[in-house]
C-alpha cells in the first residue's frame, strides 16, 4: 500500500470560532484503500468519519481537496459553515465543469 497524505484543519477551530462543544474539523487526501479503512475504524464505520470530536473528512481526488482549501481560504476570516460548504460546491461544480471542457454557469 502507497500512502500519500496531505491535510489541514478547516472549520471553527481553524478559523477561531469555535464553541466549547465544536469539533476538530481535518480534511485528509489519501488513497480509496486507506480512505476504506478509516471509515471502517470509525466510531460509526461509515461517513461521516468521527473519533470522539476529530471529524475526519477524507477524500481520494485532488480536485476535492482543492475544493476543500479553496473553501477555507475564501472564508477567512470565517463568516459561516453554510458559506464555507457554498464555496465548497461552487468550486466543485467550476472544477467537474473544466474537466468537461465547458464554463460553469454563473
Amino acid at each position: 500500500m502507497s500512502l500519500e497524505l496531505n491535510a489541514f484543519i478547516t472549520g471553527s477551530r481553524a478559523f477561531g470560532t469555535p464553541r466549547d462543544d465544536s469539533d476538530l474539523d481535518l480534511v485528509i487526501l489519501t488513497d480509496a484503500e486507506t480512505k476504506n479503512a478509516v471509515v471502517e475504524f470509525s466510531e460509526l464505520g461509515k461517513q461521516p468519519v468521527r473519533f470522539g470530536k476529530l471529524n475526519l473528512i477524507v477524500v481520494t481526488s485532488i480536485e476535492e481537496f482543492e475544493a476543500y482549501a479553496t473553501a477555507r481560504k475564501e472564508c477567512l476570516p470565517y463568516s459561516s459553515r453554510d458559506k464555507a460548504f457554498a464555496v465548497h460546491r461552487k468550486v466543485l461544480r467550476a472544477l467537474a465543469a473544466k474537466k468537461r471542457g465547458s464554463r460553469e454557469p454563473e
